[in-house]
Parts: structure tokens; C-alpha cells; sequence
């Protein structure tokens, strides 16, 4: 499978070229759609726009410089099937990010990210219950100063923020929901707020132990303001 990935890399890098320039790159009316066999996503877009596209090759590997990028109003369909049996013995299998896009690149530098107006749903389905764990709209994301090196696996970022609302999205394998009313983040304003935070369960007390595979105890968690600001 490795290698498989490799040949479609260099493959993808030779269509290329070694050095490529694009002013202006955009993109309208985008779908996407991947099936797994635990679950799908699709995604669509107003609008999709790149700007000052550079990609360069050089002894110290494949280098990209972005200007901006600029997303507009996109819908993420996401849905996940958890089934009881796949919770227990679960071997976690952790991923490298930065070994996985050193295949890809050695540097990448973005002046600029924007996404505005995010819709975004999620669809959860634990042992055959299909649980709607997330719906949430005007969600805003923008980077500044984007600096990483896979190589040396450092990574900069002059300024982000972050803004959403009505989140929620499960853990402990789909057993609980955390929902948060509120998230906002700020680098450069030193801000992080989160407002409306509780933890439910996806069944009933008297018979969560009965579901869960290690019988464990039921619980229910709210909070309601956490901020930090510095």
C-alpha cells in the first residue's frame, strides 16, 4: 500500500513539473463525495480560490508558496457507524503528519486562509442507533503566516482565528456527545472562549452498562463558561 501511495506521488509530482507559477486559480460550484465502509463524506462549495501559487523543486525537496487561499461558503456531509463489537481491545494506531506530507513536501508557506460561512453536518450511528451529533453553521476559520517544514518537522503561524457555534460531535466511541454552544479563538487577540459545555450520553441511564461493553458507570458533565485570555 506504501509503495502503491509513492508511485501515485511521484506520478502526481512528474504531471507537475518541477517548478510551476499560477496566478490566479479558481474554482466554482465544487463536489466531492468519498464512501468508506464505516461511513461517507461530501463536500460542496460555492467557491475555491488560490492565488499566488508557486511550487518549486530544489536539493532540499519540493517547496509550495501560497499567497491565499480563500474558501466560500462550503457544506461538510460527515457520517460514522461505530459498532459496540469494534470498542473493545481497540489498538490505536497513531499517525505521523509529518512523515505522511514529507511525501508530498518539504516546505509550505501560506500567506493566507480563509473560510467563511461553514456548514457543517455530522451524522453518527452507534450499533445501528443513528444519533445526529452535529449541525452547525457560520462556522468562520483564518490563518495568517502559515510556515511548516516537514522535514525538520517545525511548524509557524503568525495568526489564527476561530469562530463556531451549536457544535457537537461524539467520543468514548459514540457512547457520550460533547456539545459546546460557543467556541472563539484568537492568536494575536490572545483569546480562547468556549461558553455551554456538557457531556450526555447517547442512552439512558439504566441502560448505558447494559450497552456498553465494559459495563462502565453512566455520567453527565456540564459547564458553563470556560475563558482564557493572555
Amino acid at each position: 500500500e506504501r509503495e502503491q501511495d509513492s508511485r501515485s506521488n511521484s506520478a502526481f509530482a512528474e504531471a507537475l513539473g518541477n517548478n510551476v507559477s499560477v496566478g490566479n486559480l479558481s474554482f466554482t460550484n465544487i463536489r466531492f463525495d468519498m464512501k468508506q465502509p464505516d461511513g461517507m463524506v461530501n463536500l460542496d462549495s460555492h467557491s475555491f480560490n488560490v492565488s499566488g501559487f508557486n511550487r518549486m523543486t530544489g536539493k532540499n525537496g519540493v517547496s509550495y508558496n501560497i499567497a491565499s487561499v480563500k474558501i466560500d461558503h462550503p457544506d461538510l456531509d460527515l457520517k460514522k457507524e461505530h459498532k459496540i463489537a469494534d470498542t473493545v481491545n481497540i489498538r490505536s494506531d497513531s499517525t505521523d503528519i509529518y512523515a505522511a506530507l514529507n511525501s508530498y513536501f518539504t516546505n509550505l508557506t501560506l500567506g493566507s486562509l480563509e473560510l467563511t460561512g461553514a456548514n457543517i453536518n455530522y451524522m453518527s450511528s452507534l450499533d445501528g442507533k443513528e444519533l445526529k451529533h452535529q449541525d452547525i453553521n457560520k462556522t468562520s476559520l483564518s490563518l495568517a503566516g502559515l510556515q511548516l517544514n516537514t522535514k525538520e518537522r517545525k511548524v509557524k503561524l503568525e495568526d489564527f482565528t476561530f469562530n463556531t457555534s451549536d457544535l457537537y460531535f461524539p467520543v468514548m466511541d459514540g457512547f457520550y456527545t460533547l456539545g459546546l454552544d460557543k467556541v472563539e479563538a484568537s492568536k494575536k487577540q490572545g483569546l480562547f472562549h468556549i461558553s455551554g459545555i456538557g457531556l450526555t450520553s447517547s442512552y439512558p441511564k439504566e441502560e448505558f452498562a447494559y450497552r456498553h461493553p465494559q459495563n462502565k458507570d453512566w455520567f453527565d458533565v456540564k459547564i458553563g463558561d470556560i475563558r482564557l485570555s493572555g
